[in-house]
This record gives C-alpha cells, structure tokens and sequence, in this order.
C-alpha cells in the first residue's frame, strides 16, 4: 500500500461552514463561535505517488519534513489538486474534499497535511 496522506482542518465554528463539517448541521445549532472544530477533510489511499502528488498540489516539496505539514494558503495549487484527483478511482469524491479544502481556506482555518505509512 505504501504511504497514504490526510488533510485536517481547525478553526473556530463557522456558521458559513455548517455545510462542509463532518456531523449533520443540527449538531452545530447555537453552537458558541469561539468553539475549535477539527474536521478530518479527506486522506488519499491511492498509495505513495497519489501522495506525493497530493503533497506537490498542497506546496509540500517533502512529505516527511514536518515543517511543511501546516499548509500556506499562498502555496496551495488548486488547478493541480484538481488535476491529480481527476487521475485517481476515486476522483468524483476527492473533487468535493478538494471543495471543502477550499471553503476551509478561505475561512482561514489551519489546515494540514499528515503521511502515513
């Protein structure tokens, strides 16, 4: 199987969100803004180049260099994401992760990128 790659999100509760979290959107009803949430956003199984491809896409150059797991907004490379999902089984489904990462993102979570394997 080799290494595999997964995508984390944290911030404070966003009413903006709601949509794009992990549980039903009534778990979130008068939920406090100040509140952290930490949302598993998609990992890639497809093995170690879909990884590393993930990662280039994510501007990590090193997979195993702990200092670039939390992502730069400014050094993610969207259209290349895009792109690299669209090569994979599961490409349909890792299209909508890749949405999230962007909605995310634009809300100014820290987002980060963990390997495994």
């Amino acid at each position: 199987m080799g290494m595999y790659g997964e995508v984390l999100a944290v911030g404070p509760f966003s009413p903006a969100l709601v949509e794009h979290y992990d549980f039903p959107s009534r778990y979130y009803v008068g939920l406090d803004e100040r509140t952290t949430i930490v949302t598993f956003l998609f990992g890639i199984l497809e093995g170690s180049s879909a990884t590393r491809d993930l990662a280039n896409g994510l501007g990590i150059t090193d997979c195993w260099d702990f200092n670039q797991h939390r992502l730069n907004p400014s050094t993610v490379d969207m259209p290349a994401l895009y792109d690299s999902v669209a090569r994979l089984s599961e490409g349909d489904s890792y299209r909508h992760d890749l949405k999230r990462l962007e909605a995310f993102l634009a809300q100014d979570y820290t987002c980060y990128f963990m390997p495994n394997g």
